[in-house]
């Protein structure tokens, strides 16, 4: 590589001086091509960075390098700015190329920015200066032109018939189209496939505007205001008109996640003035919506629904009501069918309303039943009355359950075999009532006297009566049975179950089998009595503080064969009471173990109760059941109430046995004394 030389020959011998020369000159002759710049610079010297790829020329200054191409012939240039380019002319300076940053080339005249080329945009007059753009076409010298200084766009024209052609910007945008008179003027869209698929246009001839789409009329708005959706004429003098061969439809769809709804609003004020108001007054049309079928010669109607005004209005008051109209056969003229009054009254079939709910019925013809059906085909609803007008009937007449819903649950169902259920839908009876947790039927009377009836439930067969149950106001039940009702059982206000009588005995003639209270007769407090006379069957008799009388006693005829005393005792008529002990019930029969050293260490004990165990004040002898625990266990047990309790059956048959035991040894000591007193 040639060296890089200080240009400065040095005094030396002659072949020094002509290697230095050489050496210069090679050095200029290669633009000082080197890795690295020269050590000695001078003003607008030449230097080829062999590191870099570039030519570059001293400045004259002679403190910097200029970039002047690439070494490989690509040109460079300085950035520049738009009053001075990096590349200009020579004679006009600030006309010419710049680049205002990364990946941008602008163009500029008379040092202002015309034309800005990015990455992501083409932008003609990016700095908004006032200039103007147009586009040329064969013989229009305006095809396309940007006033700059009115903000203005015209097309085909370099002066705007009204304000602008199209307005960029302003607060009126506008594009206007002219046509001669006549014609139509219209905007197209379209596809490649088909450049006339839809249109927006306005029809001279007659002062209205269309709508196309997929080659066809779809909208027009005529020279009245009138909307016609579907056809391009007049037919039926309303402001909107839809008309289709498959049934005219309409959607208002609202999506969102909040609580507001679509809405259809019919506006009405008295005032003549748009936007003005005076109040609208009794029986004033609110709005109506008309329903009307061809005769074959025009369009009548066939129904209606009309709002009216239903009162007086007033400020933040507006009464209204809800008419439904129909036509009967042979006319032309609604009838008013069903009514909706300001305060919520219904009315059906008749020109005013009840109270709450005015159901007003006609017949077609007197001898016709008058039903009036609502069905899907399968299941049917009836409402209306009877051929005689006897009773308003409702229900289903096909084979389906009648149900009965609030709060979006159903709470009673009559099924289609007349099973009634309330809080459910599968009645096993006539009559049910289910809930999943406490379940009452209430039965209420205004009656106040004590033996007054208040309600009751009757069972009668197709035409006889069988059994009743009864209340009476003071709380006694009665309970009847037979054909004449007869009462055989009651409970009456004090809680006393009475059966086969209505009172308490007080005579020894009483009847079949009862409940009876104590008599002085036989000194029973509570019995069953189920024989003739005097012959009871159980009594139970509650002890008081000056006797210690039977609680329960069990009687055959007239004759006690057991009582449980007051006091706990047990007695019976003979004495004996047993287990039964067949053999042929029992197995594993072997003697018992010795029961002596048990019987030996059991302590009998003499002690009283205490007196909360209502027993206090009598000696008693027994044993204790945690002392009989320590020497047999198996004889003790704890009951229900947590006490220990023992199984003094059990206690004396170990005590026969040592009993027995002691026999044995007793027979064998006299034995043996017989023995001694004979020797």
């Amino acid at each position: 590589m040639p060296p890089v030389h200080d240009y400065v020959i040095s005094n030396a011998s002659g072949s020094a001086v002509r290697a230095d020369l050489n050496n210069a000159l090679a050095a200029i002759v290669s633009n000082n091509s080197n890795a690295s710049s020269p050590s000695t610079t001078y003003a607008y010297q030449w230097w080829a960075d062999t590191t870099t790829g570039q030519l570059k020329l001293r400045n004259s200054a002679n403190n910097a390098w200029i970039t002047i191409f690439e070494l490989d012939g690509t040109m460079l240039m300085e950035d520049g700015s738009a009053a001075s380019p990096g590349l200009a002319f020579a004679s006009d300076l600030n006309t010419g190329i710049f680049r205002p940053g990364a990946d941008q080339l602008n163009i500029s005249t008379n040092g202002a920015e015309r034309l800005s080329i990015g990455n992501s945009e083409f932008v003609v007059n990016d700095a908004s200066n006032d200039v103007d753009f147009r586009v040329e076409s064969n013989g229009n010298t305006h095809m396309l032109f940007v006033d700059g200084e009115n903000d203005r766009v015209t097309i085909g024209t370099s002066t705007a018939a009204t304000n602008a052609d199209i307005t960029i910007g302003a607060t009126a945008p506008q594009l206007s189209l002219f046509a001669t008179p006549g014609n139509i003027s219209r905007v197209t869209l379209g596809d490649t496939d088909d450049w006339n698929i839809g249109q927006l246009g306005y029809d001279n001839s007659d002062n209205s505007m269309f709508f196309t789409t997929n080659n066809a009329e779809a909208l027009r708005i005529d020279n009245s205001g009138r909307l016609l959706v579907g056809h391009s004429a007049d037919i039926g003098n309303q402001s909107l008109q839809v008309v289709t061969s498959n049934g005219a439809t309409a959607g208002l769809f609202k999506y969102g996640n909040n609580d507001d709804g679509s809405e259809l609003t019919f506006f009405t004020s008295r005032n003549a003035s748009k936007g003005s108001h005076t109040v609208v007054q009794n029986g004033d049309y609110l709005g109506r919506i008309f329903f009307r079928g061809s005769d074959g010669s025009g369009f009548e109607r066939g129904a209606e629904i009309a709002v009216r005004v239903d009162g007086t209005p007033g400020t933040n008051d507006m009464p209204g009501r809800i008419e439904f109209y129909t036509t009967p056969d042979g006319s032309t003229t609604p009838s008013e069918r069903l009514k909706i009054d300001s305060s919520g009254n219904l009315g059906i079939g008749g020109n005013g309303t009840g109270n709450g709910l005015g159901v007003f019925l006609r017949r077609s013809s007197p001898t016709t039943s008058n039903f009036y059906e609502a069905s899907d085909g399968t299941k049917t609803m009836i409402t209306g009355v009877d051929s005689s007008n006897d009773f308003v009937k409702i229900g289903s007449l096909s084979n389906h359950p009648v149900g009965f819903v609030t709060n979006n649950s159903e709470r009673l169902r009559i099924d289609s075999s007349g099973k009634v259920a309330i809080g459910s839908t599968s009645p096993e009876f006539k009559f049910m009532v289910a809930d999943a947790g406490y379940s009452a039927i209430e039965i209420k009377s205004d009656r106040t006297g004590a033996t007054e009836n208040i309600g009751g439930l009757h069972f009668k067969t197709a035409s006889t009566s069988v059994a009743y149950i009864q209340s009476l106001v003071d709380g006694t039940l009665k309970f009847r049975n037979t054909s004449s009702l007869t009462e055989r059982m009651r409970i009456d206000s004090s809680g006393r179950l009475l059966v086969g009588r209505t009172g308490t005995i007080t005579s020894n003639s009483v009847q079949a089998c009862h409940v009876v209270e104590q008599t002085t007769d036989f000194n029973w407090g509570f019995g069953v009595h189920c024989a003739q006379s005097n012959k009871v069957g159980i009594t139970i008799y509650y002890a008081n503080t000056t006797n210690n009388h039977d609680a329960f006693r069990f009687m055959v005829a007239s004759s006690t064969k057991a009582v449980i005393e007051g006091n706990g005792n047990i007695s019976n008529a003979n004495n004996s009471y047993g287990q039964v002990s067949d053999i042929t019930l029992k197995e594993n029969i072997v003697d018992a173990n010795s029961q002596w050293d048990d019987i030996k260490n059991i302590r009998v004990r003499n002690f009283n109760f205490k007196e909360s165990t209502g027993n206090h004040g009598k000696t008693m002898i027994g044993v204790v059941a945690q002392e009989l625990e320590t020497v047999s266990p198996g004889l003790v047990y704890t009951n229900d109430d947590g006490y220990k309790e023992v199984g003094y059956s059990i206690l004396y048959m170990k005590a026969i046995k040592a009993l027995q035991e002691a026999i044995a040894k007793i027979e064998t000591l006299e034995t043996k004394v017989a023995a001694l007193e004979a020797g």
